[in-house]
């Protein structure tokens, strides 16, 4: 995995001309499998989601059970947010308590309802100022030609400046909570609070966060819950920076019978990560294996323009994937143990089932 990490980073950034990185790693993935028998093969996630609506009768995106009728598509039952969903916006409010980060963004049905056409007005000159927007761009357009546009419809528009801040969350005591929702599977989240997107230990914990439940199969989470025991049926962890604070998330799905167990085996691994610093060897792959990621997502145009918008908003410039694998190598062992201990001592729990 480390070779084929270094080898896309190195044809991504060396190669004399531009290249489809998404295309290439699934002709590697084809070849890997065309190489083994004449039976296996490779679908890829469009092709596995179509299959799936296809066959179990349900789309996820907009929350719908069908069935076959007399050769009609007929929609069977709806269904509201999942409990994995569910779950993050309650551990929020309370990880939040007292802040407005510990708020549904949506809010509620009768806060809605008290909102007039002028109270939306109103908002919306308060917060969208001008020193808080980014016009990021990308396709057959010139720069001139984007300039032109926004020109255009925005060339009149005032200067404006937000003149409100908001309150940084105050310190909520670590805690542990069941819910009974009467879930088939009992749903957790074992989290805290986390470094602000400005905080220089940003860098350690995106990597730690990573490597414990990132989205590669060979995370520690994944393979001690799922691959070694067979236990999960999801397992991630998430950070989530904001301009004053932040959020580490490790969340996991299974049978009821099987919740303890996985809190167990989820404590001995921060235990091992706040205790004992990677080897050299760990260490390097868990680098490579990040900035491989990193090269992958630069593949999405649209995802990719929207971090450079944000990253020069916030931090008033855009690294190059030169200035990210800097950054990423300068990050020693150490410093990964120093962040587990410091975000992963007290840490609080949120349980449905």
């Amino acid at each position: 995995l480390g070779k084929f990490s270094s080898f896309y980073y190195y044809l991504r950034s060396l190669y004399v001309d531009q290249v489809d990185g998404e295309a290439a790693i699934e002709d590697a993935i084809k070849a890997v499998l065309a190489g083994l028998d004449p039976h296996s093969s490779y679908v890829s996630a469009e092709q596995l989601k179509a299959e799936m609506e296809m066959t179990e009768g349900a789309f996820g995106g907009i929350g719908v059970e069908f069935g076959i009728v007399r050769d009609t598509v007929t929609v069977i039952s709806t269904y509201k947010d999942s409990p994995a969903d569910m779950i993050f916006d309650t551990f929020e409010d309370s990880i939040f308590a007292g802040s407005e980060l510990g708020h549904n963004i949506l809010g509620t049905k009768a806060a809605l309802m008290r909102h007039t056409s002028e109270s939306i007005k109103q908002f919306v000159a308060r917060t969208h100022t001008t020193d808080q927007m980014v016009f990021s761009s990308i396709g057959n357009m010139s720069v001139k030609s984007v300039q032109s546009v926004v020109a255009k419809y925005l060339a009149e528009q005032p200067i404006s400046t937000r003149n409100f801040k908001r309150i940084a969350p105050e310190k909520v005591e670590p805690f542990e909570r069941v819910v009974n929702k009467h879930t088939h599977q009992t749903h957790c989240i074992v989290g805290a609070r986390a470094y602000d997107i400005n905080d220089d230990k940003r860098l350690p914990l995106s990597l730690l966060v990573n490597i414990l439940g990132g989205p590669s199969a060979n995370s520690r989470l994944n393979t001690v819950l799922r691959e070694k025991n067979g236990l999960s049926y999801n397992t991630e962890a998430i950070y989530t920076p904001y301009n004053d604070c932040g959020m580490v998330a490790i969340y996991f799905s299974s049978d009821h019978h099987n919740a303890d167990l996985c809190r167990e085996l989820i404590d001995n691994e921060l235990k091992s990560l706040r205790t004992t610093p990677p080897t050299a060897r760990q260490l390097s792959m868990i680098k490579r294996q990040f900035l491989a990621q990193m090269a992958i997502s630069m593949e999405n145009n649209e995802g990719y323009m929207l971090g450079a918008g944000k990253s020069y908003l916030v931090h008033d410039e855009i690294d190059t994937l030169e200035e990210v694998y800097r950054k990423v190598s300068a990050v020693k062992a150490e410093q990964i143990m120093e962040v587990a201990e410091d975000i992963f001592a007290n840490t609080s729990t949120l349980i449905y089932q």
